[in-house]
């Protein structure tokens, strides 16, 4: 007589696998996860994380402990918290894995062995379950691997991640017990709508090779998938709109509909430093700094238990404040984040801000804060050679200027600040600032670097008003300047005259300074934000050109 099939007995919490019921995932995939959810929502990590250690027992309870001691990490980026979610992610990993065997039906060659499938109601609910669960498990791995620079293995988690949510996909959509179970269906559709979402974002020259190892990207089908997600209020819901929103704003330009999701997750989690940053960004980057600045400094307060999450967000807070020469109030905010903080990056760009802001406060230059500034610049170029974002470029190379000619001109120290109110759409401010600029051209000589940047400025802010010939006369003399070291002048004045066409709907001009913009040197300060923007205008020149068939005057 054939022997059956011994099903190992997997104990979830304290119940074991075959006895699972759909109270229990109520009970433990919404009510206690959800528990967990609404403490990092509003920001009480330590809680969160007590709470979640309560029942790291059962497999969803061990998802959000790994969750919380991940998002724990990200805040304090330390090793010892890395470290810990580490441990969690495989912990929950390992009973996912378990859970899954206990679950899989018998193979054809086990069955030729005698070996039966041993059947219960929930199995197939439980199995899904599991795959979705270690799905999680190893996109929380690929994002530990990716922040650590460890990308071929952070890729390959990812890979593996999204793989197993397509797995539990097919699981969704295979029973209708699955289909009926509300905690399954926010956990696989947020990974795929996700997995969708950020395949499509990859650049389309490494898109082929994306695609030969896997991710298959739809921007479509990942933001149909996240808006279900985020409209059904599961435990997924509040990241599901974020990412939503986000693409929404920035690459749809709908600003409406990012801020109703921004301000309805808000209205529902007034205390969460995320929600409050979110927004922040969003007002920020439509040009309202007041409104910017009042939610930073919310949630800096909030943030206040936890201080390298109170650094970081002061720096963000320091920024909109050097951004719109407030100087006095950034300079503190920069310091601490410079000295203190534990993440690695942006520490270059932050030093060049805080040295240029010492500098315009102090009037007479006095010779210690000259010092002061000088260690500063000397730590940047000496500790934080490895930062590769184009603004620490930007900063490396400005503070080795400073470090070679401990000085900077008036007409430069008017000059540098503007770029970023017009970045933050401050155009009355700037075209104040460069009337001051205007006048000490008039009395000095300045090089050609300084003529270059005040007419790229001067131009950008114009065309944000919406003077257009005024505006563009200057873009066209930046983008035609003979720039020495500021060579990120020429391709941004291109860009702003592409926008600038756009917007007036010259489609021929726009095509031409589309090719200007494209043809530049690989590699200028600036360069990343540079190419996101042309590839975003290009998409929309695309369009209306398929609109309007010939666009030749």
């Amino acid at each position: 007589m054939a022997a059956k099939k011994e099903v190992r007995m997997v104990a979830v919490g304290d119940v074991q696998v075959e006895k699972i019921t759909k109270q229990d995932i109520v009970q433990w995939g919404r009510k206690d996860a959800g528990k967990v959810k609404d403490l990092l929502w509003q920001t009480k990590l330590n809680e969160a994380e007590v709470e979640a250690a309560k029942h790291v027992g059962n497999m969803w309870g061990a998802q959000r402990f790994a969750e919380t001691l991940l998002v724990i990490y990200i805040i304090e980026e330390s090793d010892a918290c890395r470290e810990k979610a580490q441990r969690a992610i495989n912990q929950c990993a390992e009973l996912c894995a378990g859970i899954r065997s206990a679950c899989e039906p018998a193979g054809i060659i086990m069955s030729w062995f005698g070996a039966e499938t041993k059947d219960w109601p929930m199995r197939e609910v439980v199995r899904v379950h599991a795959v979705a669960a270690e799905a999680f498990c190893r996109l929380a791995q690929a994002f530990v691997e990716l922040k650590n620079k460890s990308f071929v293995s952070g890729a390959y988690h990812c890979r593996q991640a999204f793989g197993l949510y397509e797995e539990a996909l097919a699981g969704l959509n295979g029973s209708k017990r699955c289909k009926q179970d509300l905690v399954l269906r926010d956990s696989v559709c947020f990974g795929i709508g996700f997995g969708r979402l950020v395949a499509s974002l990859i650049p389309e020259k490494f898109r082929w090779f994306a695609e030969l190892l896997g991710f298959h990207g739809d921007r479509e089908v990942g933001m149909k998938t996240l808006q279900s997600v985020y409209e059904a209020e599961g435990l997924s819901s509040v990241e599901a709109g974020i990412l939503v929103a986000a693409i929404t704003f920035f690459l749809e330009e709908d600003t409406e509909e990012a801020l109703r999701i921004s301000l309805s997750l808000l209205n529902k989690w007034p205390d969460s430093v995320l929600l409050l940053n979110f927004r922040a960004t969003l007002e920020k980057h439509r040009g309202h700094v007041r409104e910017a600045a009042e939610l930073l400094e919310r949630s800096v307060q909030i943030a206040s238990p936890y201080p390298q999450l109170a650094i970081n967000l002061g720096y963000a807070l320091s920024d909109v404040y050097w951004m719109t020469l407030r100087f006095e109030e950034a300079i503190p905010l920069q310091r601490t984040f410079f000295n203190k903080s534990n993440r690695p990056n942006f520490k270059a760009f932050c030093g060049w801000k805080l040295g240029l802001a010492l500098y315009v406060t102090d009037e007479a230059r006095h010779p210690e804060t000259i010092r002061q500034i000088s260690d500063i610049y000397r730590r940047v170029v000496t500790e934080h050679v490895d930062e590769r974002e184009s603004y620490d470029r930007f900063a490396r190379r400005k503070c080795q200027a400073f470090l070679d000619n401990p000085t900077l001109s008036d007409l430069d120290v008017i000059l540098l600040p503007i770029n970023w109110l017009v970045e933050l759409k401050q155009f009355d401010l700037a075209l104040s600032r460069l009337g001051r600029a205007q006048h000490l051209m008039e009395k000095g000589t300045p090089s050609a670097d300084q003529r270059a940047l005040y007419d790229y400025l001067f131009g950008a802010a114009e065309v944000g008003k919406e003077n257009w010939e005024t505006g563009c006369l200057h873009l066209r003399r930046a983008a035609r300047a003979p720039v020495e070291d500021e060579t990120w002048i020429p391709p941004y004045a291109n860009l702003h005259l592409l926008l600038a066409a756009l917007k007036q709907q010259d489609l021929a001009s726009a095509r031409a300074h589309l090719l200007a913009a494209q043809t530049t040197p690989s590699l200028f300060d600036f360069d990343g934000k540079q190419r996101v923007l042309t590839k975003n205008a290009e998409q929309k020149l695309i369009k209306l050109e398929k609109g309007h068939p010939d666009p030749s005057p």
